[in-house]
């Protein structure tokens, strides 16, 4: 086990509700870009978009990589920096970002783990909890992020639906740059590799008003998501096991995925 994050830090950069103390994802400037052009990333913490913004702490990242149709290589990106990471793409279609946490602990009371467990859909644990007589007691989890953001490179998006091996990834099936609001959007949910089934999954972002989405993954671990507006999308969903640590009730990873859907997208 990766263990570098005090819970005192983790608690402090994170903030103390449940809720805020997970999501997690990235933002990139640009989501539409071009060969060669620099690519800035910014972390966001928060309840849902906006967000705020986060610096990159010293032992948050377990592994930055990027993805294209040339093979992977290292993101670029210093501690204590608003700018999370950088990348300039080395050729047309999909550039995969991906960004891998270190585990952090954090503590919860009953009132507010529910409360979370209920926003993301989690009611399996809930009814665990029930059915082992620890509604009432306070949670110990241990928990990680997953965090990908793709960049369309040269107004082209082949590579898109590549899966990086995140543990927990959520993998768009739908091209995006021919999307017009209105349509079904599809994605996957793997966890290790196989299809997660049951799952919530959450579409979130701020356009001409504030839209937040949630649907269930399928039998084929898949979603299909409405979405009224072309944008830069914000896919997120979380998986809870019982945790092997002594010190811990729960595992729990957090999978997020920035997207730039249709054209007008930016």
């Amino acid at each position: 086990m990766k263990w570098v994050m005090s819970s005192v830090l983790a608690l402090s950069v994170f903030a103390a509700s449940s809720v805020q103390a997970h999501e997690f994802w990235m933002v990139p400037h640009d989501a539409l870009s071009k060969t060669d052009a620099q690519v800035l990333f910014e972390l966001r913490i928060g309840s849902g978009i906006p967000g705020k913004q986060s610096p990159r702490i010293p032992g948050l990242v377990s592994d930055f990589t990027a993805t294209d149709a040339d093979g992977s290589y290292a993101v670029s990106g210093h501690d204590n920096s608003l700018v999370t990471g950088h990348l300039r793409p080395r050729r047309a279609g999909a550039t995969i970002a991906a960004l891998r946490t270190n585990e952090a602990q954090i503590t919860l009371s009953a009132a507010e783990f529910e409360a979370y467990l209920r926003e993301e859909g989690l009611e399996k644990i809930i009814r665990q909890r029930q059915e082992n007589g620890d509604s009432a007691q306070p949670d110990n989890e241990l928990y990680s992020r997953c965090a990908k953001s793709i960049i369309l490179v040269d107004g082209q998006s082949q590579g898109f639906d590549k899966a990086v091996g995140l543990p927990l990834e959520l993998i768009p099936q739908t091209e995006p740059l021919s999307f017009k609001p209105g349509q079904s959007y599809r994605l996957r949910l793997l966890r290790d590799g196989q299809p997660l089934v049951g799952t919530q999954v959450k579409a979130q972002m701020q356009g001409q008003q504030r839209y937040q989405l949630k649907v269930v993954t399928d039998a084929n671990g898949e979603v299909a998501l409405t979405l009224p507006e072309s944008g830069v999308w914000l896919f997120s969903a979380v998986d809870m096991v019982p945790s092997q640590s002594p010190d811990a009730d729960w595992d729990s990873l957090w999978a997020s995925l920035t997207l730039a859907i249709g054209k007008e997208a930016g």
